[in-house]
């Protein structure tokens, strides 16, 4: 199982946190063995990781210092549209968009979607204004980002409770699934898309996406219809982010 734990480490964003010395003793056994440690993810930190030998168990505890420090990140920009530079946005666009690369594999998706989403963030810093409001509550108001992550985190904390979620159903794959066209994307992204919608954790609201260039539909086709032939769904698409909005007349806390 060594190297299979290894393996998956390597490819997901995962760190092993193992101590120095041995972890596991069997009876009358004349070798010594580390199989117990701990797997995070990479944004953690286990420290000062030690074996305790006082247990009575042929396999020892593993005890290590858990970094549970709030590490904050950059705000996500608040997109100005009434602003917009929209055909300065799909130019820069279509010139950074290259057609002529085209693969049906699970690196293709990964390396296409990186790019778009790389594509569509470097023409909208440039062609969209943006600010970033304080976050408003009753009489309070939070302007850091730790201040608005504590006092979100305490809402939901209060307010959300961990869901019985049903088993998924088990469909057998269809051998010959349907495929996206670009006309069926094209009137999705133009005619369907709300703009009241919040963005996933790549921070492309909706507006953004009803104002793609056909080359970047173009893009957008390749890779949903490599995920449904391959098939391949990416880790990020499948996160969301909650953004709470107060009701009118209720209380906010």
């Amino acid at each position: 199982m060594g190297p299979a734990y290894a393996q998956y480490v390597s490819h997901k964003p995962l760190k092993i946190h193992a101590p120095t010395t041995f972890t596991c003793q069997k009876p009358n056994a004349t070798h010594f063995s580390l199989l117990d440690f701990f797997i995070s993810t990479s944004d953690i930190s286990i420290n000062n990781i030690h074996v305790n030998y006082s247990g009575t168990s042929d396999h020892f505890p593993v005890v290590g210092l858990l970094d549970s420090c709030y590490h904050s990140s950059p705000p996500l920009p608040k997109f100005n549209f009434q602003k917009t530079n929209w055909e300065l946005f799909q130019n820069m666009l279509s010139e950074s968009i290259d057609l002529s690369i085209s693969q049906n594999n699970s690196q293709f998706i990964d390396n296409q979607i990186e790019t778009l989403t790389s594509a569509i963030h470097t023409a909208s810093n440039i062609a969209i204004p943006k600010h970033i409001p304080p976050l408003i509550n009753g009489n309070e108001i939070h302007e850091s980002t730790s201040q608005k992550a504590e006092k979100l985190a305490r809402h939901f904390k209060a307010t959300y409770a961990q869901p019985n979620l049903p088993c998924a159903l088990s469909q057998p794959p269809n051998p010959r699934p349907k495929l996206v066209t670009l006309g069926e994307l094209t009137f999705i992204l133009t005619k369907t898309l709300t703009t009241s919608t919040a963005s996933g954790n790549d921070n492309i609201p909706n507006t953004i996406l009803i104002h793609l260039p056909r080359k970047a539909i173009i893009i957008l086709t390749r890779i949903y219809n490599a995920a449904i032939v391959y098939p391949h769904f990416r880790t990020n698409w499948k996160r969301a982010i909650r953004e709470p909005i107060a009701k009118p007349n209720k209380n906010p806390s």
